[in-house]
């Protein structure tokens, strides 16, 4: 196999609002990949604490064939962050890392062992999905997102078309995702390669009900876009409005089952 850094060239994208107590193993998780990527990309959405000092700070331990970039904006969201990142990303591949992730070490070395295996795959994401590998087409994904976007790895010009829309506050990397695939072979693994820095039930417990509800409408107007574009014909689209709303009302009582117990 030849040396997976020559052919696939990674841009990774990083989203920072306020992230000074995740930011630093957010990164250190790139840094300690086995296979090194090409360039980090840290777009700042506004912070008003410490991040920018300490991406700063990191910045000085960046081995020099890195490519580290440090750029602020006002703050947009995350989907103006990861356009921005594109818009200047050199790399031939895209990976989406949230400040609040990071990954595990052999993350990169396991997608693209597989993206030079199936060289005409250009989306591929991971996850504890319950089986070795899949491809996912577009039906699939209407009815299951498989794609987190701390594990996706996409290649640039395909992202390009289909950037992410930037008036939609929930739900919006999943519409980018649909819209990949819709013309573009995808594969998803079931490894987990990338995880919370805070993994803890009440950072995500303290207002998650109405989040999941926000995130729900969201996936909705997603289906919605679609069949408006014809993409889904209308038995389908009834079928999965209602199924998502089943699957709501599941993750919602889930998720109050899990904060009483606590």
């Amino acid at each position: 196999m030849k040396n997976l850094d020559s052919i696939f060239k990674i841009s990774v994208i990083i989203p920072c609002f306020n992230a000074e107590y995740t930011i630093e193993k957010c990164l250190r998780s790139i840094l300690s990949q086995t296979v090194t990527v090409k360039e980090i990309i840290c777009i700042d959405d506004g912070s008003t604490d410490l991040t920018v000092s300490l991406l700063k700070k990191i910045e000085k331990e960046v081995p020099s064939d890195i490519n580290f970039i440090i750029k602020t904006q006002k703050n947009s969201g995350p989907s103006a962050a990861r356009n921005f990142g594109l818009s200047i990303a050199t790399g031939n591949w895209i990976a989406f890392l949230d400040s609040d992730d990071y990954w595990v070490p052999e993350k990169t070395v396991t997608q693209l062992k597989y993206l030079y295996k199936y060289n005409d795959v250009k989306l591929i994401s991971s996850g504890n999905h319950g089986f070795k590998y899949r491809f996912i087409n577009f039906k699939d994904l209407l009815f299951k997102n498989y794609f987190q976007t701390s594990s996706t790895l996409v290649e640039k010009q395909v992202m390009i078309n289909h950037l992410f829309d930037e008036s939609q506050k929930y739900s919006e990397d999943y519409k980018a995702w649909l819209s990949i695939i819709y013309s573009n072979k995808s594969i998803v693994t079931g490894e987990i390669l990338a995880m919370s820095v805070k993994n803890d039930i009440f950072y995500l417990g303290n207002g998650l009900s109405s989040k999941l509800w926000l995130m729900e409408k969201g996936e909705l107007s997603n289906f919605r876009f679609f069949y408006k574009q014809g993409k889904i014909n209308k038995l389908i689209y009834c079928f999965i409005v209602y199924y998502s709303f089943i699957k709501y009302l599941r993750r919602l009582l889930i998720v109050k089952f899990r904060i009483n117990k606590c």
